[in-house]
């Protein structure tokens, strides 16, 4: 149901500070073969729902120094425009890939767990467990000290609505894998 004084939900858009704010339905991940969210609405629309593929960048993050660096829809085009904007930054990129991939995995563990009777919640908790509870912004801070590398890193927050300081990095890498496999 609406729930503005203005009718249209996420057709709006609006400004502050300078700023123009798109709130509409623009990225969705998943939706390819190989997500699960894409199976379920093919089944349910008996594949007659169909999702564009976006090729390259469905994202640009804008750094204070002029830099634009592509946000792409694939793991391998993001670590490539990443190395390619921070060379001298391609262990901490390279660690950021492969932390993301363990703690998305501890994370998804983490929610099947907390789903299960109580006798079958008692799993020992361990690295990865530690990594996708922690905070991102610590996460990103224990990768680099470059500040850029580390905003660009973190520029899905704005999706999920919760800074680096205080969101999960298990929440962080769920969502930032998710878009990576897109419709």
């Amino acid at each position: 149901l609406e729930q503005h004084t203005v009718p249209g939900g996420f057709t709006q858009s609006f400004r502050r500070g300078g700023w123009a704010w798109d709130v509409g339905l623009h990225v969705v991940g998943e939706m390819g073969t190989r997500g699960m969210f894409g199976r379920v609405l093919d089944a349910l629309s008996d594949e007659r729902l169909k999702w564009k593929k976006i090729d390259g960048a469905y994202d640009v993050a804008e750094l204070p120094d002029g830099r634009e660096i592509e946000i792409a829809g694939s793991l391998s085009g993001l670590r490539a425009n990443l190395l390619r904007a921070f060379p001298n930054e391609a262990k901490a990129i390279d660690t950021y890939f492969t932390r993301m991939r363990e703690a998305s995995a501890a994370m998804r563990d983490y929610f099947v767990a907390r789903s299960l009777t109580p006798w079958l919640q008692r799993t020992a908790p361990g690295p990865t467990r530690d990594l996708a509870l922690a905070r991102t912004a610590d996460v990103l801070d224990g990768l680099t000290r470059d500040p850029s590398l580390r905003a660009v890193l973190a520029v899905h927050w704005v999706f999920y609505g919760t800074p680096p300081a205080e969101s999960n990095f298990g929440t962080h890498a769920l969502l930032a894998r998710h878009y990576r496999q897109g419709g």
